[in-house]
């Protein structure tokens, strides 16, 4: 993971919206599980998720895991047990200092508030049964622009503004940044709904 992250990140989204098949919408399905607090002590980033049709896979996993990757490695951020169609993770308050890069390989040719600002970014959620690998999972509102959420650390606060993403403030902690496949990358959230879905319960409109 070097300079062109942001780049890869938009690209991204296409390459995930083309990829999903077959969704609808769950009313009974109200928590959305994005996260809140900032990581530090009683507020810690907590992600508690009641995911759509989540029942169904009771069976077929029991453990989810947050992985963040890069330079061609994988850490492993946390765990987490599924049951009842859900799981509750809470993110470490301080990933581990080798795990961090300088926020402008992600931000290149954006302008930064701070440019000493070490960062860690997290995608997909994967899912496990007896620790094989049983799909992933993304939090993303099933709509016309394709909007999901990704959770970034940064070890200081700062702001980013640029091409592709809006005036971002990032406290100190972990952060929530909502994507689109049509508009900036933003800390801002969109008036829509969302929800954690497994991969192959997902059809975009």
């Amino acid at each position: 993971m070097r300079k062109g992250i942001l780049n890869y990140l938009i690209l991204a989204v296409f390459a995930i919206s083309a990829a999903f098949t077959s969704c609808d919408k769950n009313p009974d399905d109200d928590n959305n599980g994005n996260g809140n607090g900032n990581g530090n002590g009683a507020n810690a980033f907590i992600i508690e998720a009641n995911v759509f049709n989540g029942n169904n896979y009771n069976n077929l996993v029991d453990e989810v895991r947050l992985y963040y990757h890069y330079d061609g490695t994988s850490f492993l951020l946390q765990t987490a047990p599924y049951k009842d169609g859900g799981f509750k993770m809470s993110l470490p308050e301080t990933p581990d200092k080798n795990m961090l890069f300088d926020i402008e390989e992600m931000f290149d040719n954006c302008s930064v508030s701070d440019k000493t600002t070490k960062m860690v970014y997290c995608e997909t959620i994967t899912a496990y049964k007896n620790n094989e690998s049983a799909g992933y999972l993304l939090n993303c509102a099933v709509d016309m622009r394709h909007q999901y959420i990704r959770y970034i650390y940064v070890d200081k606060d700062c702001s980013v503004s640029g091409e592709y993403i809006q005036l971002s403030h990032f406290k100190k902690g972990w952060n929530i940044l909502y994507v689109s496949e049509t508009t900036p990358l933003t800390t801002t959230k969109p008036d829509v709904d969302f929800k954690w879905h497994f991969a192959n319960d997902i059809t975009w409109m």
